[in-house]
Order: C-alpha cells, then sequence, then structure tokens
C-alpha cells in the first residue's frame, strides 16, 4: 500500500498499516482526528500517515497549551511519574553534564526536565523549546518558541534533549538539520 506522506527516515511510499487511530473531533482542531500508523515496508520506521504538513503541525503546537498546562503528564511537569522519567533520563546522561555544560530541551513543555538537571547537576545554561510557551523565562530557563529563533541567534548546545517529542514531528530530516545547527 502506498502512503500519503514519505517515510521521514528513506523516503519511500510503501507502507503496511499497523492500526488506524480515530479521535474524536474537537471543534477548530488543526490536525484530522484520524489517521493511521504505518510502518514503512522499506527501512521499518513507524510513523504517523496523516493527512497534514510540518506548517499544519508547527501551527497546532503553537496554538495547543496543553503541554504547558501542569495537569498534563508528561507535558514537563513535576508529577511524580515526570519525576521518575526525568531520574531515568538524568541518570543515562550524567556523566556528560557539568555546571557549564549550555542545555537544550526541545519539548519542554513546563521545562520539569531542566529543572530536574539544575537541581541535580548545578547547572545554569538552561534552555527550553517549547512552541505553545506562555512565558520568555521561568524558573531561571529561558523559554523559545522555535529552534528556527535559536538558529538566527547563534546558540550552540552542549547537550540537547528532545525526549517525548520526535513523535510531534512531520519532517524528522528538516528537524535533525536544525538539531545539527545548534
Amino acid at each position: 500500500m502506498l502512503s500519503l506522506r514519505t517515510c521521514p527516515i528513506c523516503s519511500h511510499k510503501e507502507i503496511d498499516i499497523l492500526c488506524t487511530i480515530n479521535l474524536s473531533p474537537v471543534s477548530d482542531e488543526l490536525l484530522p482526528p484520524s489517521f493511521k500508523v504505518v510502518i514503512c515496508s522499506h527501512c521499518g520506521f513507524c510513523f504517523d500517515d496523516i493527512a497534514a504538513n510540518q506548517k499544519d503541525f508547527d501551527l497546532y503546537y503553537q496554538k495547543n497549551v496543553k503541554y504547558q498546562n501542569p495537569g498534563t503528564l508528561g507535558g514537563g511537569g513535576i508529577s511524580r511519574a515526570d519525576m521518575q522519567r526525568y531520574a531515568r533520563i538524568f541518570d543515562l546522561c550524567k556523566k556528560y553534564i557539568s555546571s557549564t555544560s549550555k542545555i537544550l530541551d526541545i519539548g519542554a513543555g513546563q521545562g520539569g526536565l531542566l529543572q530536574y538537571i539544575r537541581k541535580n547537576a548545578n547547572c545554569k545554561n538552561l534552555y527550553a523549546v517549547e512552541p505553545s510557551a506562555l512565558f520568555d523565562e521561568q524558573n531561571d530557563i529561558r523559554f523559545y518558541t522555535s529552534t528556527d529563533f535559536i538558529i538566527r541567534l547563534r546558540r550552540k548546545f552542549d547537550f540537547i534533549f528532545c525526549t517525548q517529542g520526535m513523535e510531534h514531528i512531520y519532517d524528522l530530516k528538516d528537524f535533525i538539520q536544525k538539531i545539527y545547527a545548534v
């Protein structure tokens, strides 16, 4: 079967359908409520085969502030489940992080992972990308609404996190190029 979009990894269009997801329609929703989760027949990468493009996704995440809501689990908050996730992530990375490291979290939600790193590594150079950011700075973390803005500032980072974020990116090749730029 052929997909609506090309595989984000190898650009092939031949896929096998894993499942179809049908969400309840929401008024003024910017993304289609129904889409297929597929696997590329060529490279095996799994992705959402959705009738949307990167601009649709960018607009959706700019207007959708659910990840900045303190009650959203996995939204970068400080719930018990979030703190357990941060501890596992930090344990994997702590030997590479120092107090002088410049750290960026892409898709940071409320910045919980960066707060955890500051507390456990005494790191002060913390930056976040969150498309729906409601603030410029919070808890000594500088928030930006896009990686494009950081690229224009010519900022460079020692460590970049993108946890619970890659599945929200439509154009992975462009996204990876932006990460290399910083």
